[in-house]
């Protein structure tokens, strides 16, 4: 392939990145076809469908036999590799990103927070909503909502900058004896979709961790939703020696 060729995809890739950004195309709705691009940017089919191979790539369109080009974010999703062994990596996702809290919410926990927490539904309880993003490039990977019992019932919910510090204080590796996660595949509601600007009903990767203490407590409680392919996770499984 020559570079003249590669730049031009990746031209005309950035071009129709921008578009998308700017609303010429909105989430939901079709990019051009291979050929009506060939005849905007005058440039061979193949050319037009790595262009289109790299928005692909890169989580902004789903490419569908016979439905064409649709798209389904207006930013670049985030690849984001872990690996886990033990709860000291696990840990070191924390290093690696930063989480944005966006508020604060005292409620009484329904049964879903009920079981996440394993307490009696309507115990006082915190969410931490916010998002998780990578701390160099600051891009999206998941949206978080962390759960913690009230220390204080009928006190006013915590500021944000408290409600972080007391996090950081409950995740400390002395308190941690154990971590357990479940994680499964969901259809993104609308109300998620529209915090993360992408498509309703579009795959998503849902992953619950809860965080016990030395007496088997539940410490806290994170559900993560993470776009499409923005996040893998892997584990590394070896025969025990005797």
């Amino acid at each position: 392939m020559s570079s003249h060729r590669t730049s031009r995809y990746a031209e005309i890739a950035a071009i129709l990145t921008r578009d998308i950004q700017a609303g010429t195309y909105p989430l939901g709705s079709q990019l051009p076809t291979e050929n009506e691009l060939c005849e905007r940017f005058e440039v061979s089919r193949y050319t037009a469908r790595e262009a289109l191979r790299k928005l692909l790539s890169e989580g902004l369109i789903s490419r569908r036999q016979g439905s064409g080009s649709i798209v389904r974010a207006t930013h670049s999703r985030v690849n984001y590799n872990q690996f886990v062994n033990s709860i000291d990596d696990l840990l070191q996702y924390g290093n690696a990103t930063r989480f944005r809290l966006k508020n604060v919410r005292q409620l009484r926990a329904g049964l879903q927070e009920a079981a996440f927490l394993k307490i009696a539904p309507g115990t006082p309880c915190l969410r931490l909503h916010g998002l998780r993003l990578q701390r160099q490039s600051n891009q999206l990977i998941c949206l978080t909502d962390v759960y913690r019992l009230v220390e204080s019932p009928g006190a006013p919910p915590p500021s944000l900058i408290d409600a972080l510090g007391q996090l950081v204080r409950d995740l400390d590796l002395k308190r941690l004896a154990k971590v357990d996660q479940e994680i499964s595949a969901i259809a993104l509601d609308p109300a998620l979709a529209s915090e993360l600007n992408l498509v309703s009903g579009q795959p998503c990767l849902r992953i619950l961790r809860r965080y016990f203490d030395n007496k088997g407590r539940v410490i806290a409680a994170a559900l993560s939703v993470h776009p499409d392919a923005a996040f893998s996770y892997a584990t590394v499984l070896e025969r025990a020696r005797h």
